[in-house]
């Protein structure tokens, strides 16, 4: 979705679907190499609960084509402090450490994975990317604050 302001228009992100797992894995690992690589079954416990935290952009005229993307995983505290003390690693994180906005009052936002295809991203005439996901990841918040109004972020870090 585009929302126009003025001369500018900003892309509105949606939540990811399984549909978008395969390219993310992949994107991930050719930018980031590693021995113990996110699986498919990983990243889709992440966004088991809360798939509006993984941010998809696409072009207004082809839904399907993705200019942009962040994945941003949603932890509660005892997640976000394993994971920022090095007990375990983004590949490890499961069900026990996500964030759910049913049983939690604050969230913990790590950045998993960001990528823009920045021809076609300027090409609508946005903003700078990084502004842009830190509004979407506010749009998603102030949506889990309808039900949650106490919600607040306890941490944001990024790889």
């Amino acid at each position: 979705m585009v929302k126009k302001e003025g001369t500018t228009s900003t892309l509105i992100p949606r939540a990811i679907t399984s549909a978008e797992f395969t390219h993310i894995l992949k994107a991930d690992a050719e930018i980031y190499p590693t021995s113990n690589p996110l699986t498919l079954e990983v990243l889709s416990e992440w966004y088991s609960i809360h798939p509006e935290f993984g941010l998809i952009y696409t072009q207004p005229e082809e839904p399907s084509s993705i200019c942009g993307s962040c994945c941003v995983v949603a932890l509660n505290k005892t997640g976000w402090e394993k994971l920022i003390k090095g007990h375990i690693s983004e590949a490890d994180i499961g069900r026990h450490e996500l964030f759910d906005n049913s049983k939690h009052d604050s969230v913990y936002l790590h950045i998993y994975h960001a990528e823009v295809d920045k021809p076609v991203w300027t090409s609508f005439n946005h903003e700078r990317f990084g502004i842009a996901l830190l509004k979407g990841i506010e749009m998603v918040l102030e949506k889990l604050r309808k039900s949650n109004p106490a919600l607040s972020v306890g941490g944001f870090s990024g790889k």
